[in-house]
């Protein structure tokens, strides 16, 4: 799923790339695309990790026994 949602993600950043001729309105497009990595696209792969996953796991059962 993941996959598919940067493939379209980057398909609408080329387009979008070609389609401006401004370079204020390229660098303001650069930004909003940063920002979409580090804030959508970077914790959903981080939460897609399953070494990630397994560490959480081990965190959550380690609580549960503890109680």
């Amino acid at each position: 799923m993941s996959v598919v949602i940067t493939w379209c993600g980057l398909g609408i950043h080329r387009f979008i790339k070609n389609s401006i001729a401004s370079e204020r309105l390229k660098v303001m497009h650069r930004n909003v695309l940063r920002m979409l990595i580090y804030q959508v696209i970077h914790p959903a792969l981080l939460l897609l990790s399953p070494s990630i996953l397994n560490f959480a796991q081990l965190i959550f059962n380690f609580q549960l026994s503890s109680e």
